[in-house]
């Protein structure tokens, strides 16, 4: 078992810098290197490059985000919060300290559960203490063209965009824990709309601190997607534990360690708070939190919460956890649930059919089409009508998922009734019985594969679904394939 703290740097998506007047260009958290050099410290103010003269502002947008991330994480906010200097030397660091907050931070103390009903992979209910929420800004960016490269440059259009570090306890014990947080987190800040929670292009940068019983905590840097924070994870855990288990020296240095996608590898000893001299910033006032600023922000920009939401979706639609989060993750699909839900019979059947029928075959058929949900992708209407001939038994349920696609992919077909396409398609189930023509597919069926019926007679009866394909391949649909599969069976005598 090992103990994992994470420390999360979130970007925040104000339109102006931290403490500049710069505005926030769209290509910003991209971390390749833009060969489209128009681009390149094209946001830079005199602020961002610390040139002599200049002194900071703070930018309000940034203090109220952060506020609602400190209420959604049910920290204390701090009345009075200010400022600090934390020195150090790095070329994309202008001012040779970065401005963060050390002492008094916005917000600390808080906690967030996650419940086992939302996620069933955990063991149990999870408390996640918060140790501080701090405001702090962004370095600039140096940009390496290859590795035997001897140039090297920094683009400043990062520096001084605002930044929220949360840190956590070690409360984390195993790699499902720390996914289940991770994607709690990004869900909330996208939910309270203060960043654009990308990780893979650096609007969350996340550190974690791990270390197994009798071994000194190890950081590992700049993880830039979950699956690396947890691949991370388990061979780190198991580095240490391998040290321990050989009787290896231990340096009990607090190290800092990267992550090249298979191990991680040695940095440098982590330096202590002393070396990085913190001293209150004196060009910034201090920050005073009035209680009537965070009782509007509460009142008038809060979202309902994610486990509120989550218990909504489920308790009032009747979902299981695994729909009611596909449907919470695409608000734009969640709306059109709703209303496809208000408009559909209240029969808790057709209802179970809705979402089937969104979550798995609209979802689906836009996989193979290479789109994404949105709100003209299909009509209410024609939906409905789609599933009402499923439902009807006017089509069966494979046909259906062949017209959905086709909807999806002609668009102008969609005004027409679903029902007559279904005829001009020739998909309309013509028998809800074994005619004499079904009768002589089947036995057609029954004599090319006589190898696998003396099969299912014998020893494996499951393989009677393939004939059950082969029939209704034969049959196109127009016969329900439980009236197949019952023929099957009664010609089969199993």
């Amino acid at each position: 078992m090992f103990k994992v703290g994470l420390e999360i740097h979130t970007q925040l998506h104000t339109s102006k810098k931290l403490f500049s007047k710069s505005s926030i260009p769209s290509f910003i958290s991209n971390n390749t290197f833009d060969d489209n050099t128009s681009n390149n410290n094209k946001n830079v103010s005199f602020q961002d490059l610390a040139l002599p003269g200049t002194q900071p502002i703070l930018t309000p947008n940034s203090l109220n985000y952060a506020i609602k991330l400190a209420l959604s994480l049910n920290c204390k906010i701090n009345k009075f919060s200010n400022f600090d200097r934390k020195h150090y030397f790095y070329g994309d660091q202008p001012l040779g300290y970065q401005i963060t907050q050390h002492y008094n931070p916005i917000a600390s103390n808080g906690q967030i559960k996650l419940f086992k009903r939302h996620n069933p992979k955990l063991s149990k209910d999870l408390l996640i203490n918060i140790i501080q929420l701090q405001l702090e800004q962004d370095t600039g960016r140096s940009i390496y063209h290859s590795i035997n490269s001897s140039n090297s440059f920094i683009d400043f259009n990062r520096s001084n965009i605002s930044l929220i570090e949360m840190v956590t306890e070690p409360n984390f014990t195993n790699i499902e824990e720390i996914r289940s947080f991770l994607q709690y987190y990004i869900k909330l800040i996208q939910n309270l709309n203060i960043s654009s929670g990308d990780l893979e292009n650096g609007s969350i940068r996340v550190d974690v601190n791990i270390n197994i019983p009798n071994h000194p905590r190890v950081e590992i840097k700049n993880l830039p997607t979950i699956s690396s924070i947890l691949n991370a994870c388990k061979y780190e855990s198991n580095r240490q534990y391998n040290i321990l288990k050989e009787g290896l020296p231990i340096d009990n240095s607090i190290q800092t360690r990267g992550w090249d996608g298979k191990k991680t590898f040695h940095l440098r000893n982590k330096e202590s708070n002393v070396d990085y001299r913190y001293v209150p910033d004196m060009e910034l006032p201090i920050l005073k939190i009035s209680s009537d600023l965070i009782n509007k922000i509460e009142k008038f920009e809060m979202p309902i919460s994610t486990a509120d939401k989550l218990d909504y979706l489920m308790n009032n639609y009747n979902l299981n956890i695994k729909d009611a989060r596909i449907l919470f993750n695409n608000d734009k699909l969640l709306n059109f649930y709703e209303i496809c839900y208000k408009n559909s019979n209240d029969d808790p059947k057709s209802q179970k059919k809705l979402i089937n029928w969104i979550n798995h075959e609209l979802l689906g058929s836009l996989t193979k089409s290479e789109l994404e949900f949105n709100e003209n992708i299909i009509n209410v209407e024609s939906f409905i009508e789609l599933i009402k001939l499923v439902n009807n038994n006017k089509i069966t349920n494979q046909n259906g998922k062949l017209l959905l696609l086709h909807l999806i992919n002609n668009k102008d077909d969609q005004l027409k009734s679903i029902e007559s396409l279904a005829i001009e398609f020739d998909m309309i189930i013509t028998s809800q019985s074994i005619d004499n023509s079904t009768s002589i597919i089947i036995d057609n069926i029954l004599n090319k594969y006589n190898d696998i019926v003396i099969e299912i007679k014998s020893t494996k009866p499951n393989k009677i679904n393939y004939l059950l394909g082969q029939c209704m391949k034969e049959l196109r649909g127009k016969v329900q394939p439980n009236i197949i599969m019952n023929e099957l069976k009664k010609r089969l005598d199993i």
